[in-house]
């Protein structure tokens, strides 16, 4: 049954590590859909868009109609161009807020995980952020913290089972 905690407390030490740099590149994702749904909100409010075919000049026969009925090709170019940066900004919008939610649930387990560190010395915490978070062997372990391969093996067991103790009182 311990092994399966301290598996369990291994487990989740993964997880945090992959989602502590999963968070960073998520904050960077919302930073840059916020600004391109400012710009797209700018370009919407003055009007700049991008037309992407050549437009031609409307054509007038002899029986010219009255405009209610016909649409120039620019007039259908810039209404598409209003449309295209419109939905843009409806997806821009729905993606930023489903970041949100992912960027909320992450810092929730990273906070879960930094409150449970907390029983943890320095020592602990440096030979499980060298293992899990920079998924170095026992031995390069050793080599960083200038002690032998079998010494940082047992340190990283007596901190897993500190860490899978405290899991396991959370809970």
């Amino acid at each position: 049954m311990k092994q399966l905690h301290n598996k369990n407390a291994e487990n989740m030490l993964e997880e945090y590590y992959i989602k502590e740099r999963m968070l960073d590149r998520l904050n960077w994702e919302y930073e840059k859909l916020k600004i391109r749904i400012d710009e797209i909100k700018s370009d919407l409010k003055n009007c700049n868009f991008e037309l992407e075919n050549t437009l031609k000049a409307m054509q007038y026969s002899d029986d010219i109609k009255g405009s209610k009925g016909h649409i120039s090709p620019i007039e259908l170019s810039l209404m598409n161009a209003f449309d295209k940066l419109e939905k843009e900004l409806t997806d821009n919008i729905e993606d930023k807020y489903h970041l949100r939610e992912r960027i909320r649930q992450m810092t929730t387990y990273l906070d879960y995980m930094n409150q449970v560190f907390q029983v943890l010395n320095q020592d602990d915490l440096e030979i499980l952020r060298l293992k899990y978070g920079r998924s170095l062997s026992y031995q390069l372990i050793g080599d960083q913290l200038l002690v032998d391969k079998s010494t940082a093996k047992r340190k990283h067991d007596l901190a897993i089972k500190r860490l899978s103790e405290e899991i396991r009182l959370l809970n």
